[in-house]
């Protein structure tokens, strides 16, 4: 799936009336909810490859990861390149 910048948001609003409305960011071997300050390690999350945008003033790519959490908590992770798990 090639999703472009307004794509990107549309993909973006799609996933948060799914549900997956809070923000995570990668810290090592630990995703953190940027709401809470909760730690996640990987083992705890399901992460899913849910869209890609491309900027082509930046030329720069995008990967747009839901996140389910061991708790219930779902939300979106951006990074640029598709999240593998080093197990």
């Amino acid at each position: 799936m090639k999703l472009h910048s307004a794509s990107m948001t549309q993909r973006i609003i799609e996933l948060h009336h799914s549900g997956y409305d809070l923000d995570f960011q990668l810290d090592g071997d630990d995703f953190i909810c940027l709401q809470s300050n909760e730690r996640f390690n990987f083992l705890q999350v399901n992460v899913c490859w849910s869209g890609t945008d491309i900027d082509m003033n930046g030329k720069v790519v995008r990967f747009i990861h839901s996140i389910a959490c061991i708790t219930g908590q779902k939300g979106i992770f951006l990074c640029t390149e598709i999240f593998k798990r080093n197990v």
